[in-house]
């Protein structure tokens, strides 16, 4: 079995791609409407992707209870990105010597966790 994506809500497909690619680089693989909804699905094409979800004629609680992980070279200097982009990063957490992680909020309140190994 493969995991072919994780869905997350959002309040703004605009705002959420800007935050996802714009600042994370996560390429956006196709962006689509469909029964009503705008859906747009990012990471690499063969790979696992995240699938963004907007419901604008049906408001859903979103930002509870996900997070997503995502590995980076530098997550100092992702950290400093995110920062001058005006999001809130933790502190760096190094629960073992090979990995070392921080978390930032997406617009809708997802916990980001930006990861090194």
């Amino acid at each position: 079995m493969k995991i072919l994506w994780t869905t997350i809500h959002v309040s703004d497909l605009d705002r959420s791609i800007a935050f996802y690619n714009g600042l994370l680089d996560l390429p956006v693989v196709t962006r689509f409407f469909g029964n009503g909804n705008e859906i747009a699905m990012l990471g690499e094409p063969d790979g696992t992707h995240l699938e963004l979800l907007c419901k604008p004629d049906r408001p859903e609680t979103v930002g509870q209870g996900v997070s997503v992980g995502y590995a980076f070279p530098d997550i100092t200097a992702m950290g400093e990105k995110l920062t001058a982009a005006g999001y809130q990063v933790s502190p760096i957490i190094q629960p073992n010597p090979e990995t070392k992680f921080r978390f930032v909020a997406d617009p809708d309140g997802y916990q980001v966790q930006l990861v090194e190994r």
